[in-house]
Order: structure tokens, then C-alpha cells, then sequence
């Protein structure tokens, strides 16, 4: 079968479109609202209940070394850790062993930049 550039371009927008699917192994990541260097940032995560952990990466924009931050609150029903890296800061959540519901965790990136990681650890079900 051939395709034109057209339908090409259709069926790429259209695979950009499909929502993610919750995993073992893939969380889902979805920013919700706050400007960069700003208070009141949210994240939403979803992960699977005893699945792998959910990493998220938020880069810095400028090139060098990612920017930091530390966990000022800890999530209280999993564990989350923060990674500077080359070009991005790496989140990294895992849930308790046989927890479901709702956690969340804050982190920060200076005195005038912090996010709210609001997390859904949902149980998979077949299918």
C-alpha cells in the first residue's frame, strides 16, 4: 500500500493523539498548571500498584547541568527521590509494596519554584 505525505502526516497526528496506557512498567505523566519560576506548579503522575517505578525528567531549558531541587515533602505512601543529571532532573516515585490510592509529594527548585507531585497508584486490572 502507498501512502502520500498527506496520510503520512495524518496518521502521525493521529498516534500523538491516543492516551497513554498504565502499565507495570509505563506510568502516566501529565503537567497541570504553573508557569516556570513560579509557586503553585502540579504535576500528575499515575503508576501501577507494585509496578516499576515512574520516572519523570523536568529539563532546565539552557544547556549545562539540569537544575536541581530537593524533596521538602515526602510522599506518605512511597518513596521519591531527585537526581540532577547533565541536561535534566530526574523524579523518580515508587509506591509502598501493595498500596492503591491516592499520595503526594513537593519538591523545590529555589526559594520562588516548587511543584505539588499529585500521584494516583491504581491497581491494573486484565484486560
Amino acid at each position: 500500500m502507498k501512502y502520500n505525505g498527506l496520510t503520512c502526516l495524518a496518521l502521525v497526528v493521529l498516534a500523538a493523539c491516543t492516551p497513554p496506557k498504565l502499565s507495570s512498567t509505563a506510568c502516566i505523566v501529565g503537567h497541570d498548571s504553573g508557569f516556570a519560576g513560579t509557586t503553585g506548579n502540579r504535576e500528575h503522575i499515575t503508576v501501577a500498584q507494585n509496578g516499576s517505578p515512574c520516572i519523570m525528567d523536568m529539563t532546565s531549558g539552557r544547556q549545562g547541568p539540569g537544575f536541581g531541587g530537593e524533596i521538602v515533602k515526602q510522599p506518605l505512601h512511597g518513596t521519591a527521590a531527585i537526581r540532577a543529571t547533565a541536561y535534566a532532573t530526574m523524579i523518580s516515585y515508587v509506591p509502598n509494596r501493595d498500596y492503591v490510592g491516592p499520595d503526594s509529594f513537593e519538591l523545590a527548585f529555589g526559594p520562588d519554584f516548587n511543584v505539588t507531585v499529585l500521584v494516583t497508584v491504581a491497581a491494573l486490572t486484565g484486560g
